[in-house]
């Protein structure tokens, strides 16, 4: 599958060239490993830069249509594993990123950090504790 049908397939069309997650919600992209694409023969990561563009235009281009598919309520998380992939990251999509590093952690720490999230987003919906305890 290529990179703008994945990146497509959670959208429908709104109205005109806009498009946007089904109904009022909202839609975040997760990329786990932003430097892994290989680049290409011209050097770049395909995947990388729709995500430029999105950024960046607010949509990617319809190479149909020729014209900006307009991409509304829609985010971008992603995270690096410095040790695999390793490859450098399109400084100007590192442009439009808030970077976060942080040392590796334990086991023990990564218990807690994502309990707390788990129990924290589950205490907010209102789940029965024997759901989470």
């Amino acid at each position: 599958m290529a990179p703008f049908q994945a990146l497509e397939r959670p959208l429908e069309k709104k109205a005109g060239r806009v498009y946007g997650p089904p109904g009022a919600q909202q839609l975040i992209y997760l990329v786990d490993d932003l430097n892994a694409p290989d680049p290409d023969k011209y050097g770049t990561q395909s995947a990388n830069e729709l995500l430029l563009q999105l950024c960046s235009a607010g949509g990617w281009y319809d190479r149909a249509k020729l014209c900006l598919k307009e991409v509304h309520k829609v985010q971008v998380a992603a995270a690096m594993n410095p040790k695999a992939g390793s490859r450098r990251v399109n400084p100007r999509l590192q442009g439009h990123c808030c970077v976060v590093g942080s040392p590796e952690l334990t086991g023990e720490e990564l218990q807690a950090l994502y309990e707390g999230l788990v129990v924290g987003r589950m205490e907010r919906d209102a789940f029965p504790k024997d759901v989470y305890n």
